[in-house]
């Protein structure tokens, strides 16, 4: 049982230190370039927020999204941005090729009717690979100012723990000697 707590401890360690890395590469990236999600290999996180694509993801879940939107086909889950400077993840239903290149026409599975105007293939940010339930609002919360305080709080009481374990196996051996 004690190599069990053990190695619980040791994952629990390596996954904060994950989290934390690449919180701070998130960081610099967007201080490098604001306004812009930072990319990692060529993949990028992004939260989705309404259930316009319900059942596919639900608000809440974190979308894991794809650099390379060349080959974007009919059937494929998008992210665009609007002129208003809002992301929408929907599903292309149509294409069309102009003199302006490739027009995309969208829609939410979960709506009734496609989207109002046609995506331009530069405004496309990046094309949907797999989502992560739930991981979204995890993420929101951990922006919070609740969330930084139970971030500092998890490092804070394993210190804690480690060295009341350390204090109690001092006075037991004080006391058998």
């Amino acid at each position: 049982m004690k190599k069990v707590w053990k190695g619980l401890g040791n994952i629990g360690i390596i996954f904060l230190v994950v989290f934390v890395l690449l919180l701070g590469f998130s960081l610099v990236q967007t201080l490098k370039q604001p306004g812009s999600n930072p990319s990692l290999f060529g993949y990028q996180l992004m939260n989705v927020l309404s259930d316009s694509m319900d059942p596919i993801f639900h608000a809440g879940d974190m979308l894991v999204l794809s650099d390379d939107v060349n080959d974007v086909k009919g059937g494929d889950i998008i992210t665009f941005k609007q002129s208003d400077g809002t992301f929408v993840t929907h599903r292309v239903i149509s294409e069309q090729t102009t003199e302006q290149g490739r027009l995309f026409e969208t829609k939410g599975d979960a709506n009734n009717v496609a989207d109002e105007g046609l995506v331009q293939e530069d405004e496309i940010y990046g094309s949907y690979s797999f989502h992560i339930p739930m991981a979204g609002s995890v993420v929101m919360f951990l922006k919070s100012p609740s969330g930084w305080i139970v971030l500092g709080a998890i490092p804070l009481l394993y210190v804690i723990i480690l060295w009341m374990k350390k204090l109690f196996v001092l006075r037991r051996q004080q006391s058998t000697t």
